[in-house]
């Protein structure tokens, strides 16, 4: 399991991420994506149906 507490990130004066918790667990598949307006993650099947 991989758990990130309390993350900020900031680039050219812009805060992009600011405190965020996030906790994968294991033997899983994740894909982050971002729109204009938020990220998401979404945990993934892979090929072999897990």
């Amino acid at each position: 399991m991989l758990e990130l507490k309390n993350i900020c990130f900031e680039r050219d004066n812009k805060v992009i991420l600011n405190d965020i918790n996030l906790k994968l667990e294991d033997d899983k598949f994740y894909v982050i994506t971002r729109t204009k307006w938020f990220w998401q993650v979404n945990s993934c099947k892979n090929n072999n149906g897990n």
